[in-house]
């Protein structure tokens, strides 16, 4: 995705199992990706949405989650800085 591209960050877990059953309970968020981060030198799994390509995009996205959705959006460049990649 370029970098300033947005994505939706749902929520981060220490186990790639237990994003993946949390992203599964959710039905809006069937397509969402479960992507291994690193937060503080530790690996951790976030559950991202995305990418949408502009601003309006991306806020008709979160306004459809609902009002008691917790997330981030967060520029692709930003992702990509704590994104494992090889795994």
């Amino acid at each position: 995705a370029p970098a300033n591209a947005q994505f939706v960050q749902h929520i981060v877990y220490s186990s790639r199992a237990r994003a993946t059953a949390w992203r599964a309970s959710q039905s809006a968020l069937s397509e969402a990706l479960v992507v291994p981060i690193t937060v503080n030198g530790a690996t951790q799994f976030a559950v991202v949405s995305g990418p949408f390509v502009d601003r309006a995009l991306t806020r008709a996205f979160v306004q459809g989650l609902g009002d008691d959705a917790d997330y981030w959006v967060r520029t692709a460049g930003s992702l990509q800085d704590i994104l494992q990649t090889g795994e």
